[in-house]
């Protein structure tokens, strides 16, 4: 293709010399070093190529600027160029600005660039460029621009990049760069941007990087780094965004953090780090998002978060953190986001988080939260809101309050929660959880109706005796012309009556009912099992075993291991949180402890819900994170 141009460029090339061309013409080397980008990067093809390799002015070019007949900038963004970076780029001597970004190139990057000392921006990014980032970049003391973001480079970053000492912005992201973080980009005394994320990159974070006494942003997410976070990160006073998340750094978070007093974004999620979350975060006035889910923290939740008047955004999942729930937290009255799921949180749930009129999610579950919930929770709320309360020993009644607010999501099964539930209101296609509670009939009657509240299965009721009759309680005389009830002795059928409660035995034995509802139709109720002695009047309670699960590790990786106490049939279900099945299985379990194997290696990272159900169709349901 190369030689296709040649006598173009010597038409354009020899016209220069010309008198009358003198002063319209550039250098001949500049010229002939846009020839060779126009050649080397299938310039026929390029979507706008204005005046090319015409005798037109090479100023009036499409994309080029000249002064003093010497091209300054070439900017091609977008411009279909497909192929390599030639090398006679590096003779363009007073190239200030050189941006081909968004095209096809598939070249390294010419170590030639390195002699381009007046370059003040180098963008290349959102190409297919490979190979090593050139050395000889390190020589370009007047680059304040270097963008070579979403490419396929390798190798190391080349510590000559921290000679740069103008330089404003560094972006090497979305690469394959591997090795260490060279310590020399601590060098940068201008640099305000750094952008290292998604790449190889591994070994610990230069404790010099705290020497960036200009950065606003620090990007080193999605990598492979380890160690712990350099307490010298605290000196940067000017930082608006710190993110480290999606690594493998271990070890506690600093408290020197907290004199970040201009941090807006906080990202240490998907990490290992652990020991407790330092007080002094809450120093940190102008925080917006504090991410710090999936990591190994313990120890309590500091009260002087609730410091954080700004604080929008607080994720604090998927640890080990003890302890009760502050009632500071109530004071963060921007909070729209509240995640503390999948912790080992204790006591009560704070009616000071009634405060928070702006929160529109809140996520409590799997903790060992206790007592009642707030009535004043979500009470300023007005539009939507997602709720999950779920897998704790939370007991009483759902508050009235609740019937009012447009829930997207509410999951409060796997409690002790009973008495009448509020009218749910339905945003869409939202769905209401409340199976594996302590809800009769009577309670659930009106939401039954709807098909997007899940109320079964729910815990087994009492057998009450009154003389030598039998009775069980399903909610009151409301419902009871819907129910039906089913009277075994032993496993056999005895007696099936509709709208009576009641029954006679006449025979001694173990007696156990199923009750059945007409209009709550997915919902069986099963009793507690009782030994009746006819000879002197009275019953004993002989409970059910109480189930056990449990899943390990979690958040997995590969696989699984579920852990439950049944006996007979069951089936295992995996849906995600959308209610899409993933995986079935089904066994014959034995008495006492089971466990099974489950492969989780091809899901998304994400949460996932695993149900058991016996072969009296009660279920329990668990989350499992996927790392």
């Amino acid at each position: 293709m190369k030689k296709i141009f040649t006598p173009v460029f010597f038409f354009v090339a020899i016209s220069v010399c010309k008198p009358g061309f003198l002063k319209a013409q550039v250098n001949v080397g500049d010229s002939l070093a846009l020839v060779d980008l126009y050649n080397s990067t299938d310039g026929p093809h390029w979507y706008k190529k204005t005046n090319w390799l015409t005798t037109n002015p090479v100023s009036t070019w499409f994309g080029i600027m000249e002064t003093n007949s010497r091209v300054v900038s070439v900017s091609l963004p977008r411009n279909y160029l497909r192929g390599s970076l030639p090398v006679a780029l590096g003779n363009l001597a007073m190239l200030k600005h050189l941006n081909l970004r968004g095209n096809i190139l598939t070249s390294s990057i010419p170590n030639e660039l390195g002699s381009l000392t007046k370059l003040n921006s180098l963008i290349l990014f959102s190409n297919q460029l490979s190979g090593s980032i050139p050395s000889e970049l390190g020589n370009l003391a007047s680059l304040t621009t270097l963008v070579l973001y979403k490419n396929q480079l390798s190798g190391s970053i080349p510590p000559e990049l921290g000679n740069l000492s103008k330089l404003i912005t560094l972006d090497l992201g979305r690469n394959k760069l591997s090795g260490s973080i060279p310590p020399e980009l601590g060098n940068l005394n201008m640099l305000e941007h750094l952008n290292l994320r998604y790449n190889k990159l591994s070994g610990s974070i230069p404790a010099e990087l705290g020497n960036l006494s200009s950065i606003y942003h620090l990007n080193l997410k999605y990598n492979q780094l380890s160690g712990s976070i350099p307490a010298a990160l605290g000196k940067l006073s000017k930082l608006h965004d710190l993110k480290l998340n999606n690594n493998l750094l271990n070890g506690n978070i600093p408290s020197q953090l907290g004199n970040l007093s201009n941090l807006s974004e906080l990202y240490l999620y998907n990490n290992r780090l652990s020991g407790s979350i330092p007080p002094a975060l809450g120093n940190m006035k102008n925080l917006t998002t504090a991410y710090l889910y999936n990591n190994q923290l313990s120890g309590s939740i500091p009260p002087e978060l609730g410091d954080m008047k700004n604080l929008r955004v607080l994720y604090l999942y998927n640890n080990q953190l003890t302890g009760n729930i502050p009632q500071e937290l109530g004071n963060l009255t921007k909070l729209g986001y509240l995640d503390l799921a999948n912790n080992q949180l204790t006591g009560s749930i704070p009616a000071k988080l009634g405060n928070l009129a702006n929160l529109g999610y809140l996520d409590l579950a799997n903790n060992q939260l206790s007592g009642t919930i707030p009535s004043g929770l979500f009470k300023l709320y007005k539009y939507q809101a997602d709720l999950y309360l779920d897998h704790n020993q939370l007991s009483g009644k759902i508050p009235s309050e609740f019937g009012k607010v447009y829930f997207f999501i509410f999951h409060l099964d796997n409690n002790q929660l009973n008495g009448k539930t509020p009218d749910f209101i339905s945003l869409g296609d939202g769905r209401f959880y409340i199976q594996n509670n302590r809800f009769v009939f009577g309670d659930i009657m009106t939401n039954a109706k709807d098909n997007n509240t899940v109320y079964a299965p729910q815990a087994n009721i009492p057998i009450h005796k009154n003389g030598n009759t039998l009775s069980v309680y399903t909610g009151g005389s409301y419902q009871l012309m819907y129910d039906t009830f089913k009277w075994y002795k032993g496993s056999m059928l005895v007696a099936t009556i509709t709208g009576d409660s009641t029954f006679t035995p006449s025979h001694g034995g173990n007696y156990s009912v199923t009750v059945t509802n007409s209009v709550a139709t997915a919902l069986t109720l099963y009793s507690d099992t009782v030994y009746y002695n006819a000879g002197n009047n009275a019953i004993a309670s002989k409970m059910n075993d109480h189930s056990f699960i449990a899943v390990y590790p979690n958040p997995a990786k590969t696989n699984a291991t579920l852990s439950f106490n049944a006996e007979g049939k069951y089936s295992i279900t995996i849906t995600d949180m959308a209610g899409n099945i993933l995986q079935t299985k089904t066994g014959v379990a034995n008495k006492g402890a089971n466990s099974i194997q489950l492969d989780v290696n091809n899901y998304a990272s994400g949460m996932y819900l695993i149900t058991i159900t016996d072969e009296k169709n009660r279920k329990q349901t668990l989350r499992l994170n996927k790392e």
